[in-house]
C-alpha cells in the first residue's frame, strides 16, 4: 500500500511508499547521505499525457543501491536536453527502500491519482514535449543518475527497457528506451510504480518477454486460431465505429506477430511484438474498429484494433502470423444482415469447415446496444 506524502510551496519533497516526513522550516535539506552513481536510476518518463499535462506528467526512479536510501535533500533538475532553462527541487526527508520505485509529477496533492508517490504540484515546472528534455539527480556535487530524453510520445511513458534490472550506466543508450504499450489509465499508457515492459527491439526474434524473462513464443500454426464470427454492417453504430471480427482459440498461444488482410500483401499487424500476448484455447478474441464499448454498440473486452473495413458485398479475409497464413474466409454479400452478425457454427471451429458458407449462419443474440451477435462469446448451433 502507498503512503503519499505532499510537496510544499518551497519545493522540499518527501516520496510516498517511503518512511519520512517533509522537513518544516528552514529552507530545503542540503544532501548529507553517502550517495553514489548509480544509487537512483531514471527508468520512465511520461511528459506528453492525453488531454491536459496538468496533474498527469510524472518520472519514476528506481533504488539499484542494493541498501535502503535516506534522499534526504537530493535535487532533482530538469531542463532542455542542453541543459538551458534549468529548474531545480530539493527532496525532504525519506527513505526509499532497495529495489523501490516512487513516481514524481505534477499534481496538487489533493487531485493526485493513486500510482503517484510525489505530487509536486508546479515545484518543477513541466516537462519538456518537443525537442525531449534531460533529468538528473544530484546529492551534493555527485551525480547520482541523469538521462536525456527525445521528444515525448503522445500518451505514452518514455520507458526504460525492462528486460534487464535497471541501470544507470544502461540509461544513457537511447537504444535501450521505448514508448510503453500497457495502459495504467484510460488513454494512457506506461507502469507507474511497476517494473517497465521490454522494449520490442531488445528482443530476439522468436522471441517475448513474459514479464519475468525472454521465452520463445509459442507461434500459432494453421488450427490454431480460427475465425468465428463477423459483423461487416453494424445497425446500433456506424460501421467505423461498430464492425468487428473475432476469432476462436483452439491452442495455447502467443499471439504476437498476429496480422490480418485482404490479400497476402496486405497484411496489417493486429499484434506487436514485445511483451507476450498470451491465449488460452477455448477463449476467443476480438478485434474491433473501436474499442470503446460506448461508441462501439457494446463490444466489451476486445483484444485490439480492426485495421481494416468490412465491405458489405463480400470479401477474403487472412490471419496470419509473420505473414503464414493461419486461417482464411470469404464471405458473401447475401450473408451481410444490417445489424446482423455472420457466425460460425459452434460444432465446426476448424479452418477448412468455415470455408464452407453451410456451416455459417445469422446471429440471433442481442448484445450492447441491440445489434445481433456474440462477440467473445461461444456461438449458438446454427439452425
Amino acid at each position: 500500500m502507498r503512503t503519499r506524502v505532499w510537496a510544499w510551496a518551497a519545493a522540499a519533497l518527501a516520496l510516498g511508499g517511503c518512511s519520512g516526513r517533509p522537513t518544516a522550516g528552514g529552507g530545503p535539506p542540503e544532501c548529507g547521505a553517502d550517495l553514489r552513481p548509480g544509487d537512483l536510476v531514471f527508468t520512465e518518463i511520461m511528459a506528453d499525457p492525453r488531454d491536459a499535462d496538468e496533474g498527469r506528467e510524472w518520472f519514476e526512479v528506481f533504488n539499484a543501491s542494493g541498501r535502503d536510501l535516506d534522499l534526504t535533500g537530493v535535487v532533482i533538475a530538469l531542463s532542455k536536453p542542453d541543459g538551458s532553462g534549468e529548474k531545480r527541487m530539493t527532496l525532504g526527508s525519506v527513505t526509499l527502500a532497495a529495489g523501490a520505485y516512487a513516481v514524481l509529477g505534477n499534481a496538487m496533492p489533493a487531485a493526485a491519482p493513486a500510482w503517484m508517490d510525489v505530487p509536486y504540484a508546479t515545484a518543477l515546472g513541466s516537462l519538456p514535449n518537443s525537442g525531449g528534455g534531460r533529468l538528473a539527480a544530484l546529492c551534493g556535487s555527485v551525480l547520482v543518475d541523469e538521462v536525456v530524453y527525445p521528444e515525448a510520445p503522445a500518451a505514452a511513458s518514455w520507458s526504460l527497457d525492462g528486460a534487464r534490472p535497471p541501470d544507470a550506466a544502461r540509461n544513457d543508450d537511447a537504444g535501450v528506451w521505448c514508448a510503453a504499450t500497457r495502459e495504467y489509465e484510460p488513454g494512457n499508457l506506461g507502469s507507474p510504480g511497476a517494473p517497465d515492459e521490454a522494449c520490442a527491439s531488445t528482443i530476439p526474434a522468436g522471441s517475448c518477454w513474459d514479464g519475468a524473462q525472454v521465452r520463445p513464443l509459442r507461434v500459432p500454426g494453421v488450427g490454431d486460431l480460427v475465425f468465428s464470427e463477423f459483423h461487416a454492417n453494424p445497425k446500433a453504430v456506424s460501421d467505423a465505429h461498430g464492425e468487428w471480427v473475432e476469432v476462436a482459440v483452439l491452442a495455447d498461444v502467443d499471439l504476437n506477430g498476429l496480422q490480418i488482410g485482404k490479400d497476402a500483401a496486405d497484411l496489417k499487424d493486429l499484434v506487436p511484438a514485445g511483451a507476450c500476448r498470451e491465449a488460452s484455447a477455448g477463449s476467443w478474441l476480438v478485434f474491433a474498429k473501436d474499442q470503446d464499448p460506448t461508441a462501439n454498440g457494446g463490444v466489451t473486452d476486445t483484444t485490439g484494433l480492426l485495421p481494416l473495413g468490412l465491405t458489405n458485398s463480400g470479401m477474403t479475409v487472412l490471419l496470419a502470423v509473420g505473414g503464414e497464413v493461419v486461417d482464411q474466409v470469404t464471405y458473401e454479400g447475401a450473408w451481410v444482415r444490417d445489424g446482423v452478425a455472420i457466425a460460425l457454427d459452434a460444432g465446426h471451429p476448424d479452418p477448412a469447415a468455415n470455408d464452407d458458407l453451410a456451416n455459417w449462419c445469422f446471429a440471433a443474440t442481442p448484445y450492447g446496444a441491440g445489434d445481433l451477435g456474440t462477440p467473445g462469446a461461444a456461438n449458438p448451433d446454427c439452425p
